[in-house]
């Protein structure tokens, strides 16, 4: 493990071909991530960028083009966020700064825009409507990525032809829903998960010495922890927390002084607290800032095996001492 030391930042653009690192000029970026099946996004700002390039970004913003976001520290960096340059303006941000702002989103495009029509013949799975609405996908920029070993795309076998014809993420969103799944799409990669699945390898070791700012913090949504700046720490990988470090939830009271019914032991909107530490990452929002005080993630963790459908849009801003994107 790398120690915290010496940030280091690369925001690269396809349309310009250019590459802009934190020795160059100020970077700044908030990116919301989540395991929803809406597009992540990123705004980005670069200060005192050259005029020319600038131009050339926000003309080719139009278009539309690939952004991706590398972070971490010296000997730690790795890809953030990837996805499309959705647009870019520029002006000033004082009397003597330039600022250029961009805007992002993770397969947005591919969302939007990629559709399938074709029949598929007797005999056909659900992996063949994934490879089918895959293939629809790509044309935008957007490939199969992770899929969990308990999502099974071999049944059904379907007796009878299926006609297809749509948005294929909906067609996408449709086969994780009927195995219990979620569909999301993380750096153009699409992912697609039951909540015990969790990406191979060891488990992430989180605290003090490893990036943990603070107390991890026990929500209706799940466990929250905000930490520095690590690529490592990916959706569906695992992170283990000492049980002892984990703060338990102060529960909201209602008009008469009593507990909020969902605040109750029991309620099935609670999160717990994992016996063995063992806790699956399903958001994650990120602030940075190459020359200011942000440069860390806040991440959303839960229990194997625990949905996350109410922890999925819960705001980073909902954090003790968090900021939302």
């Amino acid at each position: 493990m790398s120690e915290n030391w010496i940030r280091q930042c690369a925001v690269t653009f396809g349309a310009i071909g250019k590459t802009y690192d934190a020795t160059g000029i100020r970077v700044r970026f908030k990116i919301s991530q989540s395991t929803h099946d809406q597009p992540n996004t990123a705004t980005i700002l670069l200060t005192n960028q050259n005029p020319g390039l600038a131009k050339q970004l926000c003309a080719a913003s139009a278009e539309g083009s690939m952004v991706s976001v590398s972070a971490g520290y010296a000997g730690n960096m790795g890809l953030i966020f990837q996805g499309d340059l959705r647009r870019a303006i520029y002006g000033r941000e004082n009397p003597t700064d330039t600022m250029t702002t961009i805007l992002a989103s993770d397969g947005g495009q591919a969302q939007s825009y990629a559709t399938v029509a074709k029949t598929l013949p007797a005999g056909s799975t659900p992996d063949d409507i994934v490879k089918t609405s895959v293939a629809a996908l790509q044309k935008f920029g957007v490939g199969l990525g992770f899929v969990g070993p308990s999502v099974d795309l071999t049944t059904p076998v379907y007796p009878r032809s299926i006609a297809l014809f749509g948005m294929a993420w909906k067609l996408m969103t449709d086969v994780a829903k009927s195995k219990a799944a979620t569909a999301s799409i993380q750096n153009s990669q699409i992912h697609l998960v039951t909540p015990n699945d969790a990406i191979p390898g060891a488990a992430f070791e989180l605290n003090t010495l490893t990036g943990l700012i603070g107390m991890p913090t026990l929500e209706t949504g799940g466990v929250f922890a905000r930490t520095l700046i690590n690529p490592q720490m990916k959706f569906h990988s695992m992170v283990h927390i000492d049980e002892s470090l984990v703060q338990g939830m102060l529960p909201q009271l209602i008009n008469d002084g009593n507990i909020a019914p969902g605040y109750g032991v029991g309620a099935s909107n609670m999160a717990s607290i994992a016996a063995d530490g063992m806790y699956r990452i399903f958001r994650i929002d990120v602030d940075g800032d190459t020359r200011g005080t942000p440069w860390y993630q806040d991440l959303v963790m839960n229990v194997v095996g625990a949905t996350t459908t109410e922890a999925e849009t819960f705001s980073s801003a909902q954090m003790p001492g968090g900021t939302a994107p």
